[in-house]
């Protein structure tokens, strides 16, 4: 009879904890803004504003990265200010792409407080640069963010960079690099 009871209690044990376990965890970080619909790319898409911007990302493929799951902060420059970079070639879009994504999402009081923020092309941009409008900022997606920025910013240099420009027109630099690449 012990032992009926003791199976009994056992298996009312093992049955509450299997009912009784589910994951609150989930519940709590599930994102159920209804303003989030969307992705960055449909975002960029719907807004005329933003259509060389969008245009470029098509062309130079990014158009991936802004469907997908990854957060992103997107700085992204309007019509006027692109008008100048719109025929420039495939390699100078994807740097200028490349130094307007950032991975994760800042909201415009955040960004207000940081000095840099480093974006796809692994360097730091100087957020000063920039006037974030908290107004018009803040366009939020299901993967990310966007900010509207006044000026497009070309990425800056490393000293590698720099001297591959030089490449050609000193023989120092031409024997720098004969000695260093392999």
């Amino acid at each position: 009879m012990k032992i009926k009871r003791n199976s009994l209690l056992l298996i009312v044990i093992i049955t509450l904890f299997l009912t009784g376990c589910n994951d609150q965890w989930d519940d709590h970080v599930k994102v159920e803004d209804k303003d989030l619909s969307g992705t960055l790319l449909n975002a960029l898409k719907e807004r005329k504003e933003f259509s060389v911007f969008y245009t470029m990302i098509m062309e130079t493929g990014y158009n991936i990265l802004l469907e997908g799951e990854n957060r992103l902060t997107v700085l992204a420059p309007a019509n006027e200010v692109l008008a100048d970079y719109s025929l420039e070639s495939q390699e100078e879009k994807m740097a200028l792409i490349k130094n307007h994504i950032a991975y994760l999402s800042y909201n415009v009081e955040t960004l207000s407080g940081m000095n840099t923020l480093k974006m796809l092309n692994g360097k730091n941009q100087d957020l000063s640069l920039f006037t974030f409008n908290t107004a018009e900022g803040n366009i939020a997606c299901n993967n990310g963010i966007i900010h509207p920025v006044n000026k497009v910013v070309q990425p800056v240099f490393n000293i590698l960079e720099y001297l591959e420009t030089l490449a050609g027109t000193h023989p120092q630099i031409d024997t720098l690099f004969l000695h260093t690449r392999k």
